[in-house]
């Protein structure tokens, strides 16, 4: 009996040891989760260059991955500052009602997800223009870009160590958030770019949507008419990138959907991306979510279940008492249209034939309410689209 719990004895001990010395392996083979303090941005091989933001293809930074002790999955933006300090964002002057506040650095508006960072120009130059805020025809030549990476994972961020490039600045409007996109092609009315609101439609805001300050960046929906046709949607309504279409053709009709993340044309010089082909003609709803940038937009392209909107004889423009009748777009309907100029700041409302009116406080895109305040229209040179399904209206400088 003695001998049998001997023997016993031994094997727990033996059990006991073997156990101890697991525990032991597998802490030394669990990572040790880390918050580093910095991470090496890359000098770019080609920084002593001069690099014309308005003729570039896509900008290439590389990096290495902060050392979190384990692989983590992490999200890369860049940031741009023309002092090399980096204290206030430009969205945090816009936030500042009083104009008080002055920024010192800006963000590019785009996400990136591995260590090769190919930056968007006009994105890019965008950023560099947030910090300039030159007037037109003020611009210089050429400016010293400092740059730097900002690493997330979850809710740690980390900034990596500057850069400095020469870039030549273009001149962009800084409009309030959120920007535009536009439907383009035989579904809509053609390919001809420039012509806002009689050829390329604008997508509309979202009610209850919120729009980041600095990239004007969120979601974009419009319900209409397609005719059949193929059709893609850009950004800028006078060039043909940024750019979305698909990797193959999708086909649309009353039964088909498209729910995915669409193909991104950056620049001119990129590969050309496929269309939707609308085959049956009628009123769809199409959602543009770039919320988290364009490398990780979403669409949502479906047959819309109300075939009837309600119809208008006619929509009026009335700033300060004076009115603008506008034109609706003879191929797709609901969609109206002018060219305005406005010759002192004043306040606007649109009218609909019955008798309807919509405004809002908000300049120069928004969803106009039916009460409220007025529109606080700026002088200038405008042309102005009403979307009559989704109220949405847009005030594009000439």
């Amino acid at each position: 009996m003695k001998k049998y719990i001997y023997i016993y004895s031994a094997l727990l001990l033996l059990s006991g040891l073997c156990f101890l010395s697991a525990c032991s392996e597998d802490r030394d083979s669990n990572p040790v989760i880390q918050q580093p303090d910095t991470f090496v941005l890359n000098e770019p091989s080609y920084h002593n260059l001069l690099v014309d933001l308005a003729k570039s293809s896509a900008l290439r930074f590389t990096c290495q991955q902060p050392d979190y002790g384990y692989p983590a999955v992490v999200n890369y933006q860049l940031q741009v500052s023309l002092t090399g300090d980096f204290t206030t964002s430009y969205s945090e002057a816009v936030a500042d009602e009083t104009g008080e506040t002055v920024n010192d650095y800006a963000t590019v508006g785009e996400n990136y997800t591995n260590t090769t960072i190919e930056a968007t120009p006009r994105l890019f130059a965008k950023a560099v223009m947030q910090c300039g805020r030159w007037e037109e025809g003020t611009l210089p030549e050429e400016v010293t870009a400092y740059v730097r990476a900002v690493a997330t994972v979850d809710n740690y961020s980390v900034n990596s160590n500057v850069v400095q490039l020469r870039v030549s600045p273009f001149y962009m409007e800084l409009q309030a958030a959120p920007n535009s996109w536009f439907l383009i092609g035989e579904a809509v009315n053609g390919w001809t770019l420039g012509n806002i609101g009689g050829i390329i439609v604008p997508l509309s805001v979202k009610v209850g949507e919120s729009y980041d300050s600095e990239t004007g960046y969120g979601i974009f929906e419009h319900t209409g008419y397609f005719n059949a046709g193929l059709m893609k949607i850009i950004e800028d309504p006078n060039a043909w990138a940024p750019m979305f279409g698909v990797d193959s053709q999708v086909e649309m009709d009353e039964e088909k959907t498209y729910d995915g993340t669409p193909t991104l044309r950056q620049t001119e010089g990129d590969d050309d991306p496929q269309c939707w082909n609308i085959n049956v003609p009628g009123y769809y709803t199409f959602i543009f979510d770039n919320t988290a940038g364009l490398s990780s937009a979403n669409v949502k392209f479906a047959y819309a279940k109300d075939q009837t909107p309600q119809t208008y004889a006619s929509i009026t423009l009335s700033v300060s008492g004076s009115a603008t009748a506008l034109e609706e777009n003879s191929v797709i309907p609901h969609i109206w249209y002018a060219d305005v100029d406005v010759a002192d700041d004043g306040e606007a409302e649109f009218q609909g034939a019955d008798g309807s009116v919509w405004s809002s406080k908000q300049f120069p895109i928004a969803i106009g309410e039916t009460s409220g305040d007025k529109i606080p229209v700026k002088a200038g040179s405008y042309r102005v689209v009403f979307n009559d399904i989704s109220k949405c209206y847009h005030f594009y400088a000439n």
